[in-house]
């Protein structure tokens, strides 16, 4: 998996309760839940939620891109 971090660009690949096939999020939050890793990320239709590193490997293609204004 990429380094996530704040900025990171992701393009869902699969629809969940958050976002839809295709659609563009930037993770806005890396946290630790219990000594488990965890990235919030928000959708360009404003629906937002966690992320555990299996969820992204499933549900997300990570871009490579950073967006520095986040």
């Amino acid at each position: 998996m990429n380094d996530i971090r704040v900025g990171s660009v992701a393009i869902a690949t699969r629809r969940t309760g958050v976002c839809d096939v295709g659609e563009r999020g930037v993770c806005y939050e890396v946290y630790d839940l219990g000594g488990r890793p965890g990235y919030s990320f928000i959708f360009e239709r404003g629906r937002y939620d966690g992320f555990s590193p299996q969820d992204v490997e499933t549900a997300l293609q990570m871009t490579g891109e950073v967006a520095p204004s986040i």
